[in-house]
């Protein structure tokens, strides 16, 4: 494993350089007040001591200042996150023509990959219903994800708490004819499961959540008669792990994540879009940068039974500004 300090840690310790610097500065210009040395007045020594002081801050404001640079200089060259982190050249603890191991590599075009697949291959993939001719094959279901609330960000902690829909739609032959506009409800349709007629709903569940406090389906709506197309939403606020990384605290950006899985038989979910735009308010401290579904290459070919939603944040500057250098700033007036 790679050993590395992040930026904050650099900023730490030049700050605590200049907190030493200053102390040793004032012993060694109070000591020479007391030798009486000819010369060496108050004045003389208010005159260095000044000059001493503007030195060492400054050294401390240019090391931290290209700090700062070092960071936003690689930052520029990123493009994509892996697992709630920056890659490391993003990060920049390494030189920038560090190469990403291949499996960083492979994650982060899952991530960039077209949000909705169906674009690419629907001409060779066709969907399928609950017909008996199409029996034993897998049902596709577009899944759609809408962020109502993101908040307790907790890097502590590794979680953060949720609330969000999530759409889905399929095609059952058991809609067929049903006229458009028809709901049917949720609670019905679970305890008619198994019955000839019966619309199948597809049950998904989070793979990371440490707890769910509501998880509620919505009745199922028919979309499109012919066909057979329904819709149906469930809403969940559920307090979520998430992994981060802190290489570039505070200058950082991270992935949030939800996992959703099928929890019954006979679908596969589809990517198709994921929208948490109204976010730039409720964020504190963060900024939102974009939102994707994805899934991964090794569950496409195990007949795509997860998901994963993906929020992509950035720490704001003022971060930065209020918990790092007003602290900072506060200790060096104590000297």
């Amino acid at each position: 494993v790679l050993f590395s300090i992040t930026a904050y840690d650099n900023m730490a310790l030049n700050s605590l350089g200049l907190l030493f610097s200053i102390g040793i500065c004032n012993a060694l210009l109070d000591g020479l007040g007391q030798m009486k040395i000819p010369g060496l007045t108050f004045e003389v020594l208010t005159i260095v001591d000044r000059c001493l002081g503007l030195v060492l801050f400054s050294t401390w404001l240019l090391s931290n200042a290209y700090v700062i640079f070092d960071v936003a200089k690689h930052s520029s060259e990123g493009k994509a996150v892996k697992a709630g982190n920056l890659p490391r050249q993003v990060a920049a603890i390494v030189p920038p023509d560090y190469t990403e191991p291949e499996e960083v590599l492979e994650e982060v075009a899952i991530i960039m990959r077209s949000p909705d697949p169906l674009s690419v291959d629907s001409a060779v993939r066709k969907t399928c219903s609950r017909s008996s001719e199409l029996l034993g094959e897998q049902v596709q279901v577009k899944v759609g994800v809408k962020f109502w609330l993101i908040s307790d960000i907790d890097v502590a902690s590794a979680t953060y708490l949720a609330k969000f829909h999530v759409i889905m739609e399929w095609f059952d032959q058991a809609a067929v004819g049903v006229p458009v506009s028809t709901r049917i409800s949720y609670e019905k349709l679970r305890d008619e499961a198994g019955r000839d007629g019966t619309i199948v709903v597809p049950q998904v569940g989070l793979k990371n959540a440490i707890t769910v406090s509501l998880e509620e389906y919505s009745d199922v709506i028919v979309l499109e008669d012919q066909k057979g197309l329904v819709t149906c939403r469930v809403h969940f606020n559920a307090n979520l792990h998430n992994e981060f990384c802190l290489e570039s605290f505070p200058f950082d950006c991270q992935r949030l994540l939800a996992e959703l899985h099928l929890v019954n038989t006979g679908f596969e979910l589809v990517p198709n879009f994921c929208n948490a735009g109204d976010q730039l308010k409720s964020l504190d401290g963060w900024n939102f940068t974009t939102a994707a579904l994805a899934q991964p290459d090794d569950d496409i070919a195990a007949n795509r039974q997860r998901v994963l939603v993906n929020v992509i944040l950035e720490r704001q500057s003022g971060f930065f500004v209020k918990q790092v250098l007003s602290i900072y700033w506060f200790l060096t007036t104590l000297m």
